[in-house]
C-alpha cells in the first residue's frame, strides 16, 4: 500500500509539472508564430481590435487546457485519497485501526469533527489541508502562466525560451521572498512559536506571496499587451534603437511599488504579532485569576527541598571534588580504563554497556567496584558493605 501511495505521489508531481511547462509553452506559441509568418500584421489591418483577439487567445488557452487541467486535479486528488486509505490501515492519531473509512477521515479533515470522540494528529490535519490548498493555487498559477507567457512569446527575439523564462518569472520571486521571510522570522525569534500557531503563519504568508506575486504578474502583462500589442509586432519593420535601460520613471515606479508591498507585509506581520501578543497575555491573566480562584498557585518555591548542607553533600565531599577536577589524573585514568572496558551486565532483561550512564537505570555496583579494585571490595553484595569503599 505504501508503495503504491508512493508511486502515484511521484506520478503526480510529474503531471503537474508538465501541465505547467505545457501552459507556458501553448499560451506563447500561438502569437510568436503568427508574429513570424505574418499573420498577425493580417490581423491588424482588419476591424478586429486587440481586446477580441485577447479573448480568441483566452478562448484558444481554455479549451487546449481543458483536459491537461483536468488529469492534474484528478491526480492530485487520487493521491490524497490514496493518503486517505492509507490512513485507514494506521490512522494519524488515538483510533483503532481498520475501525473508520478513508471518506470518514476525509469529513473529519474537512469539517474538524472527531472521530468516535477522539482526534486526529494537529500535523496530518494541517498536511492534507495545505495539500488541498494546492489546487486553487495551481489553477492561479495556470491563469498566470497564460498572460506571462503570451506576452514574452511575442516580445522576446527567441520565443522558444518563452516558456522557461515564464515559469522562471512566476516562481523564482515569490520563492526567494519567502526565503528571505524565513530568515527574517529565525533571526527575530519567532520561530519559538508553537507550531499550531507558526506553522499556519508560515502557510498564510507563502499563500499571501504567491497571490500577491501572481496578480502583479497578470497585471503587468496584460497591461502590456493592451498597451503595446500593436507596437511591437509592427516594431520589427521600425529600425528605432532598443533601449536595454528603464528611464527614471520606470525605475521609481518599481520602488515604489516594490516598497508597498514590503510596508503591507511588515505592517501585516506587526498585526499578526502583535494581536497573537495580546491574546496571549489576555489568556494568562484569565488563567492566573482561575488559578486564584481555586486557591492554587504557581510558585514552586514551597515545593522545592531545602538546601543540603555541605557535610551531608555528597558532592561537596572532597574526593568527588578532586575526580571531577581538571587536574585529577585519578579520573583521567579511571575514564581510560571505562573506555576500554566492554562487559555487559544484565539489567531488565537486556545487555547494556557499563559505559552507558545515560539509561538512568540501578547498576550492579558491586561488580564495578571488583573491577576497579578487587582487593578493597568485601565479599558481601550487601549495600551498604559496597557502597562504603566505594565512597
Amino acid at each position: 500500500m505504501l508503495g503504491s501511495f508512493l508511486a502515484w505521489l511521484f506520478t503526480g508531481l510529474a503531471i503537474h509539472v508538465l501541465v505547467l511547462y505545457y501552459a507556458a509553452m501553448i499560451s506563447s506559441q500561438r502569437l510568436a508564430e503568427d508574429k513570424e509568418v505574418g499573420a498577425l500584421e493580417l490581423i491588424l489591418s482588419s476591424p478586429v481590435t486587440e481586446r477580441q483577439i485577447s479573448r480568441g487567445l483566452w478562448m484558444a488557452f481554455l479549451r487546449r487546457m481543458l483536459f491537461p487541467a483536468l488529469v492534474a486535479v484528478l491526480a492530485h486528488g487520487l493521491v490524497l485519497w490514496q493518503g486517505m486509505v492509507l490512513c485507514t490501515l494506521d490512522p494519524p492519531g488515538p483510533i483503532p485501526k481498520n475501525t473508520t473509512t478513508a471518506w470518514t477521515i476525509f469529513r473529519a479533515i474537512l469539517l474538524d469533527e472527531p472521530i468516535a470522540g477522539r482526534s486526529l494528529e494537529w500535523g496530518f490535519v494541517f498536511m492534507v489541508r495545505m495539500a488541498l490548498l494546492l489546487v486553487p493555487m495551481l489553477v492561479l498559477v495556470w491563469f498566470t502562466l497564460g498572460w506571462v507567457a503570451r506576452w514574452l512569446g511575442l516580445r522576446m527575439k527567441h520565443p522558444g525560451f518563452a516558456p522557461m523564462v515564464s515559469l522562471a518569472l512566476v516562481f523564482v520571486p515569490p520563492i526567494l521572498l519567502f526565503s528571505l521571510v524565513c530568515y527574517i522570522i529565525e533571526e527575530t525569534k519567532l520561530n519559538r512559536m508553537p507550531q499550531r500557531q507558526l506553522l499556519p503563519l508560515m502557510l498564510g504568508l507563502a499563500i499571501g506571496i504567491g497571490l500577491v506575486h501572481c496578480l502583479l504578474l497578470c497585471t503587468w502583462a496584460a497591461r502590456r499587451l493592451r498597451n503595446d500589442f500593436r507596437d511591437t509586432v509592427i516594431g520589427r519593420f521600425h529600425a528605432s534603437p532598443r533601449r536595454w535601460l528603464p528611464n527614471g520613471r520606470t525605475v521609481m515606479h518599481f520602488m515604489l511599488r516594490t516598497a508597498a508591498f514590503a510596508g503591507v507585509l511588515t505592517v501585516l506581520g506587526a498585526a499578526f504579532y502583535g494581536c497573537q501578543n495580546y491574546r496571549s497575555r489576555h489568556a494568562w491573566s484569565a488563567f492566573q485569576a482561575e488559578l486564584k480562584q481555586r486557591g492554587l498557585s504557581l510558585d514552586l518555591a514551597p515545593l522545592l527541598p531545602a538546601p543540603v548542607p555541605d557535610a551531608d553533600n555528597f558532592a561537596s565531599a572532597r574526593a568527588f571534588q578532586d575526580i571531577l577536577s581538571v587536574k585529577s589524573k585519578t579520573a583521567r585514568r579511571l575514564l581510560d580504563s571505562l573506555q576500554s572496558d566492554n562487559q555487559t551486565y544484565p539489567a531488565a532483561g537486556q545487555a547494556k554497556n557499563t559505559t552507558v550512564w545515560t539509561e538512568q537505570s540501578y547498576a550492579p555496583l558491586g561488580k564495578f567496584g571488583r573491577w576497579m579494585s578487587a582487593e578493597a571490595m568485601p565479599d558481601e553484595n550487601t549495600e551498604n558493605a559496597v557502597a562504603a569503599p566505594v565512597l
